[in-house]
């Protein structure tokens, strides 16, 4: 004879590509273990459990849980998001025989603004939407004006030496965590040229990291620490998220996640990313940059990424065991007389 039984541990079950945990307290004392799992297509999944040998209940009473109240997660979606096409107006950024950084740069950032607004999940801005010189202090100022709650900024890369011109492929920034220092106000600024004329690479020394943009006069404060805090991890995920649709949609062999400091990084108060799209440098590449096709690829990539971060933030979580539980006599159970 079977008794109704419940799972004492912890069990992690991947459901789909979700990761759903859930716990069933024990009932009374009796002693039970899963056996094995199998997975059945996406949503499914069947549970072998090995059971003890029938015998009396060890008390008259049984302990059964009030049933869970399923949680309420809201969809994916955001309040308003920011598309920051880099350099502009006299500020070409990385040049490559005729071509400009800013013009590829403002291409592909004008897709990917269509693209997130066909997903309808917020509104979405843009620094620039022309051939215009936005100062990096307006940029990261208009985060805040617009309330985003994102940040995506667009480059291209380049490399200083002729040796390294087959370096290729997209990269993608977050803030350092060395934004989490206490003395890290001390070395970089958000109202000055200390340290903004360039882009520091701290993993990428062979790479020409190019000029951010150009600098206004306004002063701009930089978020606090225990925002920074939570900027750097929300920029990891975000940067994770965006890194690996490029490798499926482009595709690439791989995509690197690195950490630095640039301007909109660290003085932006928003997850921010900083997406170098590729090397003008390379020849094939560059080709590839200044082709729609390609452009239109990179941009449906970079909103897939967008997309899964803000489905990962709101994936459901079931709810954990309240601690009172409710106690039912045992004669009023179906079954559970000792036949």
């Amino acid at each position: 004879m079977m008794r109704v039984l419940s799972i004492r541990n912890l069990t992690k079950l991947l459901c789909g590509l979700t990761l759903v945990s859930f716990l069933m307290p024990p009932q009374g004392a009796w002693s039970n273990s899963v056996e094995n799992i199998w997975l059945e297509g996406i949503n499914r999944f069947r549970v072998l459990m090995e059971t003890s040998e029938d015998q009396p209940l060890p008390s008259a009473e049984v302990v059964i849980p009030p049933p869970l109240e399923p949680a309420i997660h809201p969809e994916a979606s955001l309040s308003s998001l920011l598309v920051d096409p880099g350099h502009g107006g006299i500020d070409f950024g990385t040049k490559e025989k005729k071509i400009y950084e800013k013009t590829i740069n403002l291409a592909v950032s004008l897709l990917l603004a269509e693209e997130l607004r066909k997903q309808q999940i917020g509104q979405v801005y843009l620094t620039r939407d022309s051939d215009v010189a936005v100062s990096l202090q307006e940029r990261s100022r208009k985060a805040k004006e617009k309330k985003a709650d994102l940040f995506v900024s667009i480059h291209v890369n380049a490399v200083r030496h002729k040796r390294d011109r087959s370096a290729s492929g997209p990269r993608v920034y977050h803030l350092s965590r060395h934004a989490l220092s206490s003395n890290y106000e001390r070395n970089w600024s958000c109202h000055d040229k200390k340290n903004t004329s360039r882009n520091v690479g701290e993993a990428e020394a062979n790479t020409t990291m190019e000029i951010e943009g150009h600098l206004s006069s306004e002063n701009l404060e930089m978020p606090s620490l225990p925002r920074r805090m939570e900027l750097v991890t929300q920029g990891d995920s975000l940067a994770h998220e965006i890194a690996g649709a490029l490798r499926v949609g482009i595709p690439a062999r791989s995509v690197p996640v690195l950490q630095a400091n640039f301007f909109v990084l660290r003085c932006t108060d928003a997850p921010t990313v900083l997406v170098e799209i590729g090397f003008l440098t390379n020849s094939i590449e560059a080709k590839k940059l200044q082709d729609p096709q390609y452009q239109k690829r990179l941009a449906v990539s970079l909103a897939s990424g967008i997309k899964n971060y803000l489905s990962e933030k709101a994936a459901p979580t079931i709810p954990a065991a309240p601690d009172s539980l409710v106690k039912v006599p045992q004669d009023s159970l179906p079954g559970s007389d000792s036949r």
